[in-house]
């Protein structure tokens, strides 16, 4: 109704959401639906690569960063929770080292039971492989060092960061390569998920103001063609918001609402897929 100043208030229009009234929406989509494919496929890359780094951060943290390793009584532990080639025997037969990454996969309960047995160390050692010995100077003498029959020693964590930084450097030259290496790769992971966007972005914003550009050619011609008591019951005010502001506002759902909802829905399947397909295959 018109109020004090001419103002007239708008009824209820329908529903907030309405499916149908976007499958209106289809037609004016259709014509660029192979843009909106390839938009969507950079969406699933982008995805992918998002989900790389913390990944790769876990495998340096894990593998290099905090590299260890557990001594094992060979005679005393059981075949079934010591598969072959999980274990990497010592020279003397009697010891043997299992990495943290392949204690992870056991069950554990396993692993609570062979600690309290004292099968399973509960300190950690770091394998030195046999060409990085030397820095070890006299530490290769101490009773908790025993040598590996594939070369090397195995020595406790305590015993190794007693030494000189440069020494303990020079022996764990190759976790600092590993590092470097995982740290390109993700910067390179970084590089391309930042172009992948990109190329995503743009193609959906000029998707999306073509769209709706169709949108507003239609919305036009539709309030010409109307008779003159249309104009009378509709402010003009009105009627250029809806040509307007409206518009532009279909506009940012389909280009931000749609695309988050599509990247949300990509990004919750691969943590479905990891956790109960991917890890446990890891692990294994």
């Amino acid at each position: 109704m018109y109020g004090e100043y001419g103002y007239m208030e708008e009824g209820e229009l329908g529903k907030p959401y309405n499916l149908r009234l976007l499958r209106r929406l289809l037609p004016f989509a259709r014509p660029y639906g192979r843009i909106i494919l390839w938009a969507l496929l950079l969406t699933l890359a982008v995805t992918a690569l998002d989900l790389a780094p913390p990944y790769l951060s876990k495998v340096a943290i894990d593998r290099y960063i905090l590299a260890s390793w557990y001594r094992v009584e060979v005679p005393r532990a059981p075949e079934p929770e010591f598969r072959p080639g999980l274990i990497e025997p010592g020279r003397d037969g009697r010891f043997g080292l299992i990495s943290g990454g392949s204690l992870d996969s056991l069950d554990p309960r396993t692993v609570h039971r062979l600690r309290e047995a004292g099968t399973l160390s509960r300190e950690r050692y770091y394998r030195v492989p046999a060409e990085r010995t030397a820095a070890l100077g006299d530490t290769d003498r101490t009773d908790r060092v025993f040598a590996l029959e594939g070369g090397g020693l195995a020595v406790p964590l305590d015993v190794l960061n007693r030494l000189e930084a440069t020494e303990l450097s020079r022996i764990r030259r190759a976790d600092l390569r590993g590092v470097a290496g995982i740290g390109l790769i993700i910067l390179v992971i970084l590089s391309l998920a930042f172009a992948f966007g990109y190329a995503q972005h743009v193609l959906l914003e000029r998707t999306g103001q073509l769209i709706m550009h169709g949108i507003r050619l239609r919305l036009f011609e539709r309030m010409q063609g109307q008779a003159m008591r249309f104009f009378d019951r509709h402010p003009v005010g009105r009627l250029v918001t809806r040509a307007t502001n409206d518009i532009e506002n279909l506009a940012e759902m389909f280009s931000a609402g749609a695309v988050a909802l599509v990247a949300d829905l990509v990004l919750m399947a691969f943590f479905v897929l990891g956790m109960f397909y991917i890890f446990p295959r890891l692990a294994a």
